[in-house]
């Protein structure tokens, strides 16, 4: 079993820091309220001795319209894969058989939210997501038509690490949601490595990410870090522009 592959694949919890920038304009009557904002999400910290790769099991839940955020322990239903030879079943790791199971738990999820994030994995309260090759938020005026919107899917997320070194190896997943519109915010460059994903027609810049909500309202994100200042914690970093239905 490649191991190495595993550690480098695992890019996919969880003290958030949030910083406003300006004040947001006051809309006319019958015009949306536009909201703009920074934020820096946390979204693993370093790891110890006895725990090398911790938040797995965490969502940290973002609010865009206020800018609030909240961490839950993941709820979803789990399994525990253990890895051999001999294995019933076969992912990208290899073979495996099940070896525990857990039920989902209640919803614990805030009363309002619009994207959460799971290390670099993102999901959206039941969003349609596009990444765009603009690099200027300020040129976006109205969602785009005939683009190809990537609605939340269902994926296994590792949940649980501690196990990874044993032999057998171990390795908790949780039946989850990710959305594939802003899968790719981020790519991987090499084992453990991973850098911002560039524009094509501007390699030097980011591209803005396209989020429509249920309500009406959409979002327009522009990733701008993937790592603290200290390059020891994980975060999803970006400015983005809320655009709130006024109906």
């Amino acid at each position: 079993m490649k191991f190495n592959y595993l550690l480098g694949a695992l890019c996919l919890s969880t003290f958030v820091f949030s910083s406003c920038g300006g004040d947001d304009p006051v809309p006319t009557p019958n015009e949306p309220k536009v909201i703009k904002k920074s934020l820096e999400v946390v979204t693993q910290n370093e790891g110890t001795k006895d725990n090398m790769f911790p938040d797995y099991d965490k969502w940290v839940y973002v609010n865009l319209e206020t800018g609030d955020t909240a961490i839950r322990k993941d709820v979803s239903a789990k399994e525990w894969r253990t890895y051999s030879d001999d294995g019933e079943k076969t992912d990208r790791f290899g073979k495996y058989k099940i070896t525990k199971t857990v039920e989902a738990g209640k919803d614990n999820a805030p009363a309002k939210w619009h994207l959460a994030f799971h290390i670099y994995d993102i999901k959206t309260n039941g969003g349609e997501a596009y990444m765009s090759d603009t690099t200027d938020i300020e040129t976006i005026k109205t969602l785009p038509e005939k683009v190809k919107w990537a609605s939340d899917t269902k994926a296994y997320l590792i949940c649980d690490m501690s196990g990874m070194m044993a032999k057998p190896t171990v390795l908790g997943c949780m039946l989850n949601y990710v959305n594939m519109g802003l899968y790719y915010w981020m790519h991987k460059v090499k084992m453990g490595v991973y850098e911002l994903t560039m524009s094509k027609s501007d390699p030097k810049k980011t591209p803005v990410f396209i989020v429509k909500f249920k309500d009406g309202s959409y979002a327009l994100i522009q990733f701008t870090d993937l790592k603290d200042k200290t390059g020891k914690r994980k975060t999803a970093t970006f400015t983005y522009k809320f655009v709130k239905n006024s109906k």
